[in-house]
Parts: C-alpha cells; structure tokens; sequence
C-alpha cells in the first residue's frame, strides 16, 4: 500500500514540476484520501494491526544509534553507535509509513514512539544541519563512508538517508501538524545546498561538491519538500541533482562501480 501511494506521489510530483508554468498536474497529498473498498480496507488493516507495529520493533537498533550519538553530543560517557551507512534510513522509512498509519487509525503509542525518536534525531543533529552519525561520533568506516565528511558520496548513503528523512518529515507533518521533523529536514536541507551547490568553509575546503548521490533518492524527496514548503530553493536543488547526475561525476569500475549501477551512465 505504502509502496504504490509513494510511486503515485512521486510520478505526480514530477509532472507538476515540469507542467508547472502550464497546466499543472498535482498529486493528492494522502491526508486527503480514504480508501473505502473492501480490498484495500483488508490490507490496510494488516498494515495497521501487523506490519507498522512489528517495523517499529525492527528499528530498535537504529533509534538506538541516535541515542547513543545525543549522548555522545551532551558530552556524556556513552558507547558509540554502530557504524553504518544507511540503517537511518530503514528508520526513516518506518517513520514514514507511520505516518500514513497515524492518519488511518490515531494510535498514541505510535505518535509517542514517532515524538521521542524525532527529539533524538534533533539532539543528534549538528547546528549547521548536518546529519549523519558515524562522522559525528568520529567512527566511520574509510572504506564505505569515507574518512571525513561528503568524501565518498558515491555510495556513503548520505544524500539517500537524508533523502529519506525529508520524506518522514512531509508525511508526519501532513498526518499530524507537528513540524519538528520538518524543522530538522529543512534545516539539514539547507545544509545540503550550502555543501553541494554553494561551498562551505567546513566542507571539501569549502568549494561546491557538485557531485549527484550514487543513491538516489534526494531528488524526488526534495520536490516533496518543495510541495509542503512552498520554498522553490528545493525544487530547484532536485533539478541540479539531476541535470550534474553522471556529468560532474562518473564512476569508472565494475558492480556498484560501474556507471549503470547508480544510472550515472
């Protein structure tokens, strides 16, 4: 169900965006949707009853990282997280389809869950907007993500992560009103921008990336950004990704090195 409402959005997002001046095709945000037939009903009460609670447990792990790496930002003597380059992201997801879940059938366990997991995922994140915790904490792995910041963007799963927060934050913002999420989206958003488009004095010497994700994913999760926000800087960030993809950076190997494999080709 989750799957087919987000591949709708997505392809609807993409046609507003390029039929803007003329005539618009908008998607229908899923808050202002109620699925009455009996064959979704089934499967949407599995989702609810089943799926959602038994994904949250799954994701214990990956709130726990950002418990750890709160702490480790307080100062406090803590064992770091795990390294790892995109379990945030599994979280994210699950967040995201709570979301949906929370607008189907109000549950304050959930939202509970949904409030305390957004105050870690704040007081995990660095005042510039950056994200992404085995760097903050100082234990990342060379070889997957790099020894510092942004220097192995092909397949640190940075942009992907974060890509899939901004998700998360549209979502839980449009089933419940809270923007605290969207707060944190919009500011590692901005982040993003300054890094990747602009230059940044703390990041790559502070000279402009301008290098698309091997992931993507940020691309059509900025122009959900851009829908609920209203803020063009987004929309026009996803088109940069796009039009730098495979052409600033193009990566020369076999298997996920190979330009097909992140469609850099």
């Amino acid at each position: 169900m989750k799957n087919l409402f987000v591949t709708l959005l997505t392809c609807g997002g993409l046609l507003a965006a390029h039929a803007e001046s003329a005539a618009p095709i908008t998607p229908v945000p899923f808050n202002e949707v109620t699925l009455t037939d009996g064959f979704w009903k089934q499967r949407i009460r599995t989702e609810l009853d089943v799926t959602v609670p038994f994904s949250v447990r799954q994701c214990a792990p990956a709130v726990e990282r950002f418990r750890r790496c709160a702490a480790f930002l307080r100062g406090e003597k803590t064992e770091l997280p795990e390294t790892h380059r995109f379990i945030s992201s599994d979280l994210y997801k699950v967040m995201e389809g709570v979301a949906y879940a929370l607008m189907a059938r109000p549950s304050e366990e959930l939202e509970a869950f949904m409030d305390e997991t957004i105050d870690l995922i704040g007081a995990s994140q660095q005042e510039d907007g950056y994200l992404y915790i085995s760097h903050i904490c100082g234990n990342p792995n060379p070889a997957e993500m790099g020894d510092r910041p942004y220097s192995w963007v092909v397949h640190s799963h940075k942009l992907y992560n974060v890509g899939h927060l901004y998700e998360a934050a549209v979502a839980y913002y449009q089933a419940t009103g809270k923007r605290k999420l969207l707060d944190i989206a919009i500011r590692n958003a901005r982040h993003v921008n300054r890094v990747f488009f602009e230059g940044d004095p703390r990041y790559n010497d502070g000279k402009p990336i301008m290098q698309a994700p091997g992931h993507e994913e940020i691309e059509l999760a900025l122009c959900k950004l851009y829908r609920v926000t209203g803020e063009r800087l987004y929309l026009e960030m996803a088109k940069k990704f796009l039009d730098i993809r495979g052409v600033t950076y193009c990566p020369e190997g076999d298997g996920v090195m190979a330009p097909t494999y992140a469609q850099q080709h």
